[in-house]
């Protein structure tokens, strides 16, 4: 539970502070409660997105898991659009380029915090 409220957090803090420096990507509100939210529904989207491209893949019979293993990069900037597109009162983008820039921005920052926040968190996601 405390690894899943530090990535809210950590989603907050990019979504508030990191991509708005962006050109073509604003956020709405201030860190509290706006900015939690929008971190929140962001774990949201990324979960629909996991679900859809599970079933993406199952009903391709494997085809999808190419396609995927080839624009994974394009994954958070498809959250991105997504989450601006459903919560445009949190985030708004100026188009795929902005998107495309974000997504891998948040990739690099996931990528370089998962083992730390398991680890805080409990899950025991380090290596031993």
């Amino acid at each position: 539970m405390a690894a899943f409220i530090l990535r809210i957090l950590l989603n907050a803090v990019v979504l508030m502070y990191i991509l708005p420096e962006l050109n073509g990507i604003s956020f709405h509100g201030e860190f509290w409660p706006q900015a939690v939210v929008a971190g929140f529904l962001f774990v949201l989207v990324a979960y629909v997105i996991r679900w859809l491209l599970a079933a993406f893949t199952v009903f391709t019979l494997g085809l999808g898991a190419l396609y995927i293993l080839l624009f994974f990069w394009m994954i958070p900037a498809l959250q991105l659009m997504l989450m601006a597109h459903w919560f445009p009162n949190y985030l708004t983008i100026e188009g795929w380029g902005p998107a495309i820039i974000g997504g891998i921005i948040f990739m690099l920052i996931n990528m370089i915090t998962r083992n730390q926040i398991s680890q805080i968190g409990g899950n025991g996601g380090g290596s031993k």
